[in-house]
């Protein structure tokens, strides 16, 4: 009797040991399961996580290129400026060469109007004092015309008068 109460014992051990194996081996198979399922989202997580690192460092590279190519364009404006600058102050620096040029081209034209003015004045007294010379010329050969006529007259009158004392000269020697 003690034995077969042993027994009977050791069987409900047994069978609660099994049962419990039973339960162990259970839970061990979900936890199996779970530690799989964890397994494969950290792994998942994982390539997410290097995926988006790509990513991140795809876009720093862009942003980088990017950065870059606005600092180049930066230069290049600042650049066009300055060189936009410098053209105006070269236009600037023409135009006003041109306007000093052209007030010069203006005095030297009214310089060169005042001498032609003048040089036709001169033409003109020129013109005059050749008229008056040419006057006077004419007056002067008109004058020699006649003194030469009036030395004539004179020449005569003496040869007439030497003519008229000789024969009153011979009158006189003869009546004496």
């Amino acid at each position: 009797l003690e034995f077969r109460r042993e027994k009977e014992e050791l069987q409900k051990r047994l069978q609660s040991i099994e049962e419990a194996k039973l339960e162990g081996d259970q839970n061990l198979s979900e936890l199996s399961s779970k530690f799989q399922e964890q397994e494969e989202a950290l792994k998942a997580a994982k390539q997410a996580n290097e995926e988006k690192e790509i990513q991140t460092q795809e876009a720093k590279t862009k942003t980088a290129t990017l950065q870059k190519q606005l600092e180049e364009q930066e230069e290049a404006l600042k650049e066009a400026k300055q060189a936009n600058e410098e053209k105006e102050i070269q236009t600037q620096e023409e135009k006003t060469k041109t306007a000093a040029l052209q007030k010069q081209l203006e005095e030297q034209d009214a310089a060169l109007q005042e001498a032609k003015q003048a040089i036709e004045e001169k033409i003109v007294q020129h013109q005059e004092e050749q008229t008056k010379s040419a006057a006077l010329q004419a007056q002067l050969e008109e004058s020699q015309l006649q003194s030469t006529a009036y030395k004539q007259e004179a020449d005569k009158l003496l040869a007439e008068k030497e003519e008229a004392q000789n024969e009153l000269k011979s009158l006189e020697e003869a009546k004496s």
